[in-house]
């Protein structure tokens, strides 16, 4: 695991005696190696030419005596204590975020969710063309309510945005137009 930040913590740095009387070669060195463990998951292996040049220490030998007290080293392998304990805490958060965000997709998607992002467009597409049906078949209905309720004697109407008012004028409109044409046609005759 892999984080992309670190939470230092100043005061631990400028109280702890043993940073204070480090030369600033031998901070740059500390500092170094302990940014070095969090991107390598606490783990560094004790290889001095290697480790001289990614800390740019020409005498890194010399400077590695005076801070070494700070790391664990065991098997040619150098840890820091706090390195590793913030590493664990970094681990078990992005855990708990993790399930929390499963636990939030499952809510909001009632099951249909894949972790590999697939299936939630389905079910969106599936939720989707439901509802339209389910609205269709409601405008339908009302539609029919709505002609079997209008009254068709009536040649004028008022303009209104309502769905029902708007049916009503347009049959209203329709009705207009017969009983012109047929006074037009009376009249011809």
């Amino acid at each position: 695991m892999k984080i992309r930040y670190v939470q230092l913590e100043s005061e631990s740095f400028l109280t702890d005696l043993d940073f204070i009387r480090m030369s600033a070669q031998e901070r740059g060195v500390y500092c170094t190696l302990l940014f070095y463990l969090y991107c390598n998951n606490g783990r560094c292996e004790l290889d001095p030419p290697t480790l001289a040049r990614m800390c740019n220490c020409s005498d890194f030998e010399k400077v590695w005596q005076n801070i070494a007290k700070k790391f664990q080293t065991r098997n040619g392998v150098i840890r820091h204590k706090r390195v590793s304990k913030e590493l664990r805490m970094a681990k078990k958060f992005i855990q708990h975020q993790h399930k929390a965000g499963l636990t939030g997709a499952s809510k909001r998607w009632h099951g249909h969710n894949d972790p590999n992002g697939n299936g939630n467009g389905v079910a969106i597409a599936k939720e989707r063309k439901d509802k339209e049906k389910e609205n269709k078949s409601e405008r339908e209905k009302e539609e029919k309510r709505n002609i079997s309720n209008c009254s068709f004697s009536s040649t004028s109407f008022r303009p209104s945005f309502d769905q029902q008012d708007r049916l009503r004028a347009k049959l209203s409109l329709e009705q207009a137009k017969k009983e012109f044409l047929a006074d037009e046609q009376n009249r011809i005759l």
